[in-house]
């Protein structure tokens, strides 16, 4: 559910960035190192979690919490960063609501942990799209 609901949020978000951009040449330079950037930082979150198993820790951390939590934790906190450097003050702090349900959900254990952020993420998304509609009609 988490892992659908980032994946449509990503296609819509790609869909609508298009349709803003048509007619405009390519992406620029900058935009693709930012892209490349990020595609490492979330690569980086599962060659760790590789680690973690041949480090012996458990299976209930590397198969249950850490895949879970670890990438909106980790790109969560980028994120928040570059929109902070960009001063994207709404995208920064959904960002960091991001970071937060994760550190939560962190707790909630192995077998809650992935229903815990499947349903945050879900809220958090239904928040921020509620919050850009609201803007627009304002």
């Amino acid at each position: 559910m988490l892992y659908g609901t980032l994946i449509i949020w990503t296609v819509i978000v790609a869909w609508f960035h298009q349709r803003a951009r048509r007619g405009v040449s390519g992406p620029s330079l900058r935009q693709q190192i930012e892209g490349v950037v990020f595609a490492v930082i979330w690569a980086m979150v599962y060659v760790f979690q590789g680690v973690l198993f041949h480090a012996g820790v458990g299976p209930s951390v590397v198969y249950g919490i850490y895949p879970a939590t670890a990438p909106l934790i980790v790109v969560g906190l980028a994120a928040a960063a570059y929109m902070l450097a960009r001063q994207n003050w709404r995208l920064a702090l959904f960002a960091m609501a991001g970071v937060v349900l994760a550190a939560f959900a962190s707790f909630t254990g192995p077998a809650k942990v992935w229903a815990v952020m499947g349903v945050g993420v879900c809220v958090l998304l239904l928040g921020l799209s509620a919050v850009q509609y609201l803007l627009r009609r304002a």
